[in-house]
């Protein structure tokens, strides 16, 4: 996992989003997250790399610049490109 820099996108009353972040303190997988609500100029970052404005999104950015972008609470996915079991 080392180099990987993740990124949850949420909003203050997201059910999934507090699931998925639930989800990495358990996994002890540090994140940041970005409030759409409190910083909503990002939304336009979310729709360009989704299509859609649908939150959770995580977005990985590994180390050799490849950026992975997951929407909804895909945790298989998640693991996968941390190069992590998919348990």
């Amino acid at each position: 996992m080392d180099g990987h820099q993740l990124t949850v996108f949420t909003t203050t009353y997201c059910a999934s989003c507090q699931t998925l972040k639930r989800w990495l303190d358990d996994q002890k997988i540090d994140y940041q997250t970005v409030n759409l609500d409190d910083d909503p100029q990002r939304q336009a970052e979310i729709l360009q790399k989704t299509g859609q404005l649908q939150v959770p999104v995580v977005t990985i950015n590994k180390a050799d610049g490849d950026e992975v972008v997951v929407v909804g609470n895909q945790f298989g996915q998640i693991r996968q490109a941390l190069g992590l079991d998919a348990s």
